[in-house]
């Protein structure tokens, strides 16, 4: 019988002991308990479940203490983004006279925004964006580090509360610091570029008011997150997937300048140079779809009716049918997040080579086999090799024989590549995340005065692990792996975790909570700064001078950085 969440959590504490050293004994106060930040002692006083109150600049808010640990969830940072207002930058709820009166009782999530949810169907409500916040303490003196979680989902799907997939209790538990997650407009509600929405904007723009939620979200920390027991200085933005994009584009965009103060991508789709025209021109797909030709038609839309005008299942793709396997040429995905002159002025390559992106301290990471769900859609598990030549000689000939046979001969049997499976797997994750974010951080490197990390995990589980209805062989250093570890959830995922499973939780917990503290990685790891080399991080972190070099600039310079994942 599997075990309790509560034993293995258990077990996360004995592991514990690997990065305490770098907290410094910190006690955290918070009026009910004492949590020892360094030995998590003294949690059998920290039972209390009762309600707690605070402020912020809408108005009083209620949550709730449960095991040391403070949750205010559903807290609207915005106007809903209905009628009127959808397609229209989001609207400050204290600046609208729109607060609340009383208090807010903020005890649960608020609803997904709307999408067509990769396992629930079309879910979510117009009426969604809110924001959480997990804190160990309510005392302003505190200036505990704040992070500022973004969520991944291909920009297409997701929320702040989707299970094993944001901050929670555990994680300030293990971490003592504050989270903050929420929500922001998806798909067509949150990144739909078109000319007759550009010509009603003020700023003649259309597309990203995703991105627009996300940076009032920043302001809201800014202004707020002090009495949540955070310092409104120390903010760390990390996201995951999408949401790694996501920071990438804050990460350029004037408007999020001087919000945060580090930044975690992890996952990233690195390819970010689609213009706002010529996204408007891609997405004339979504005006035949809905069969609408002006605004009052798509003001008219319901919910339903956007999803299923959205293009996920026609060419050029929201999601590409493709873009889990190897490219073929010509054919590459439809953009949600566009450079659109205003949010993004210029794509973030070009932004750090002008030497205009934000200057804060950035870690940039991937793990070796990012593209781990195709195994589900090819049975890759039953190739041989035969099947594995057969299909990189499909693709890749489209670019060109030449291409096929130095792919191959770079991705061929030996020690590391031992199987079809893993060896295709390795080949389409170095294509279309890992060599790109490379590349960004590369770029990022020779721009910025702040240090730029970037590594990749090679930990694999000692399990089959399951998520979302898909469960992955111990074979693969899989997409999601780093930030499920951060968050404290393999445990909850793996039986019967062994010590190299929680000596990679450990690791990656040290190393976020360090650098959000410092802005430096521990020193004890010698991580190098790029473009100085990058780290392996299993059950060790391991400097190296690179990560398939041969490999990437073989991808980098015969174009493949345009296939590179790009929502």
């Amino acid at each position: 019988m599997a075990a309790s969440f509560e034993e293995k959590f258990a077990t996360v504490v004995i592991f514990w002991t690997i990065f305490t050293p770098f907290i410094g004994g910190q006690t955290i106060r918070n009026g009910v308990c004492h949590i020892d930040i360094e030995t998590r002692s003294n949690r059998k006083d920290c039972s209390d479940d009762r309600p707690v109150f605070t402020r912020t600049d809408c108005g009083n808010v209620e949550g709730r203490l449960k095991g040391g640990v403070y949750t205010f969830k559903g807290i609207p940072y915005a106007k809903p983004p209905v009628q009127e207002l959808r397609w229209k930058p989001p609207v400050d709820l204290k600046k609208s006279d729109s607060c609340w009166s009383g208090t807010l009782q903020a005890l649960e999530f608020g609803p997904f925004c709307v999408q067509d949810h990769l396992y629930l169907g079309i879910i979510g409500n117009e009426d969604c964006l809110h924001l959480n916040v997990f804190t160990p303490t309510l005392d302003p003196s505190a200036n505990l580090p704040v992070m500022v979680w973004i969520h991944g989902g291909y920009l297409m799907f997701s929320g702040s509360s989707e299970f094993g997939y944001h901050p929670n209790e555990t994680t300030v538990i293990d971490t003592g610091m504050v989270y903050v997650s929420f929500n922001y407009r998806l798909n067509a509600f949150g990144f739909l570029a078109l000319d007759i929405l550009s010509e009603q904007s003020e700023t003649r723009t259309s597309g990203n008011y995703g991105f627009m939620d996300q940076i009032l979200v920043l302001e809201w920390v800014r202004d707020n997150i002090k009495n949540f027991g955070g310092n409104p200085d120390l903010v760390t933005v990390f996201g995951h997937s999408s949401g790694g994009t996501s920071l990438i584009a804050l990460s350029v965009s004037p408007l999020a300048k001087g919000l945060f103060h580090r930044g975690w991508i992890g996952s990233a789709s690195p390819l970010f140079e689609i213009t706002l025209e010529e996204a408007a021109k891609a997405n004339l797909v979504f005006l035949e779809r809905s069969n609408c030709t002006d605004l009052e038609c798509i003001y008219s839309l319901t919910p339903d009716q956007i999803i299923k005008a959205n293009p996920t299942d026609v060419y050029p793709f929201w999601g590409s049918p493709n873009s889990l396997g190897l490219p073929k040429k010509g054919m590459r995905d439809g953009a949600l997040c566009v450079v659109d002159g205003v949010v993004i002025p210029f794509d973030p390559l070009t932004a750090w080579q002008k030497g205009i992106a934000y200057d804060v301290p950035l870690v940039v990471g991937t793990t070796a086999q990012e593209s781990d769900w195709l195994a589900h859609d090819l049975s890759l598990n039953e190739w041989t090799w035969d099947h594995y030549t057969s299909y990189v000689t499909e693709r890749l000939d489209t670019f060109g024989k030449d291409i096929t046979e130095k792919a191959l001969k770079l991705y061929e049997y030996n020690e590391v590549n031992d199987t079809p499976e893993l060896t295709l797997t390795t080949m389409i994750s170095d294509i279309v995340s890992v060599c790109g974010n490379a590349k960004v951080a590369e770029h990022a490197a020779k721009s910025l005065q702040s240090p730029v990390y970037r590594y990749v995990t090679t930990w694999r589980p000692s399990e089959p692990f399951s998520y979302l209805g898909l469960s992955w062989k111990p074979r693969y250093a899989f997409h999601l792996s780093d930030i499920f570890a951060f968050f404290g959830f393999l445990p909850h995922y793996i039986d019967n975790p062994t010590e190299e499973d929680m000596q990679f939780q450990a690791l990656m917990q040290k190393t976020i909570v360090y650098f959000a503290r410092e802005g430096v990685m521990p020193p004890e790891f010698k991580w190098p700064e790029e473009p100085n080399g990058v780290v392996l991080i299993d059950t060790q972190v391991v400097p190296q001078k690179g990560y398939h070099e041969a490999e990437c600039k073989f991808w980098m310079d015969n174009g493949f950085y345009a296939y590179s994942w790009i929502n």
